[in-house]
């Protein structure tokens, strides 16, 4: 197993909407440096460029996931993170700091992940394969997914994060977790549009499956949905094929449909993501 289940609806239970996510982000559930390793994050992120240029890496800000409450609700603990802070703990070699740091599990990034298992109308599953372009598990086989992002949820409260530190960021969306919950579900329906290049109007009954944590990454997590799209594999093929790419598609070398049916995956022998295993795997729960 890749992966370790932090959350899963129950058997027969319907996908959860946005109404059943709560948010809770502060300060105190951002990442705690280590000033003896600090300096390695920056490091990190200049070898993962230098060994391949044709990596496209962005620093841009990042959800800390700090963990969950349980109750009715899915209540999330959330801080702000970077990108280039993710490449350089989750990453980093363990023997530079396990059994080194008083409290590796703070000093982890842990940024907030979504990957979105979709099915056609036709009743397959929508995988592709991983470019060289991306700097994480290049050649591998997943769903579409990514990351929700601070920086529109702040546009819309007009805080400017320029200058800014993670603390006063985090401290300022905590105003308004609502438009936090709304990210994490807009931004799942535009990753499945910008990496397989269908309509936003072809998705259909979103919902949360669960939340799982890498374990090849350090527990990194992610938000596992479910979307449906209303096109068949054919039309789904032909929408990326088509003149217009999706503004990601360079992260993909070719579109993978696998029939939903349990021995379809288990028999694929695929290299498939952690977290895409998981969504294939939940899907079935």
């Amino acid at each position: 197993m890749t992966f370790r289940i932090v959350f899963a609806i129950q058997a027969g239970q319907a996908p959860l909407d946005q109404s059943a996510l709560k948010i809770d982000i502060a300060p105190r559930y951002n990442r705690e440096p280590y000033a003896p390793l600090e300096h390695r994050i920056q490091e990190c992120w200049d070898a993962k460029k230098a060994k391949n240029p044709n990596v496209i890496l962005f620093n841009g800000l990042k959800f800390r996931f700090d963990g969950i409450v349980p109750g009715d609700k899915i209540m999330m603990r959330l801080g702000i993170t970077n990108y280039m802070e993710f490449m350089g703990t989750n990453y980093l070699p363990d023997e530079e700091w396990i059994n080194r740091i008083p409290n590796p599990d703070r000093w982890l990034s842990q940024p907030l992940g979504v990957e979105a298992v979709v099915t056609t109308a036709d009743n397959f599953f929508v995988l592709f394969k991983r470019s060289l372009k991306v700097a994480d598990h290049p050649g591998w086989f997943c769903c579409p997914g990514g990351h929700p992002e601070p920086q529109p949820c702040m546009d819309k409260i007009s805080f400017s994060s320029d200058g800014k530190t993670p603390a006063e960021m985090a401290e300022a969306l905590s105003e308004r977790p609502d438009i936090i919950s709304e990210e994490i579900f807009d931004s799942i329906l535009l990753e499945v549009h910008e990496e397989i290049n269908v309509s936003k109007d072809s998705l259909t009954n979103l919902g949360i499956l669960g939340i799982v944590e890498n374990i090849q990454c350090h527990n990194k997590p992610d938000v596992i949905f479910h979307v449906a799209c209303n096109l068949t594999k054919e039309q789904i093929q032909a929408e990326y094929d088509g003149e217009i790419k999706g503004k990601e598609q360079y992260e993909s070398d070719f579109l993978l449909f696998l029939p939903v049916e349990k021995t379809a995956v288990e028999k694929s022998g695929l290299n498939i993501t952690p977290a895409s295993e998981a969504c294939l795997k939940m899907y079935r729960l």
